[in-house]
């Protein structure tokens, strides 16, 4: 099993609302893999925060972890009229696979 637990987070929206949002989706992730939380909280706790250009992007991300069989959350503001925002995925080599080429959150800042 892989090590980190990425988070994929849209940055067309304000860097404010990419912090909360990244936040939101790792609490996502929390509540629907409890277990998968709980070991990499114990044997890792590295996290990475990556940019997807936008909903779009995340949607992609998306079918690339059903393709890998990675477990992830995705995160969907009520404020920003439901879309998704944010996609975590759980440590894993398909998930350093499909997030290989994303860049650094606020790296574009």
């Amino acid at each position: 099993m892989g090590d980190k637990l990425y988070i994929v987070v849209r940055c067309d929206i304000s860097p404010g609302r990419q912090m909360a949002q990244a936040c939101h989706g790792m609490r996502q992730f929390c509540e629907e893999h409890p277990a998968l939380d709980k070991e990499w909280f114990a044997n890792s706790n590295y996290i990475v925060v990556l940019s997807a250009k936008d909903e779009t992007h995340l949607f992609k991300t998306m079918e690339k972890a059903i393709q890998e069989n990675v477990s992830f959350s995705a995160f969907r503001e009520p404020d920003l009229d439901d879309t998704v925002t944010a996609v975590v995925l759980g440590p894993s080599a398909g998930s350093a696979k499909i997030c290989k080429r994303l860049p650094l959150a606020f790296s574009a800042v």
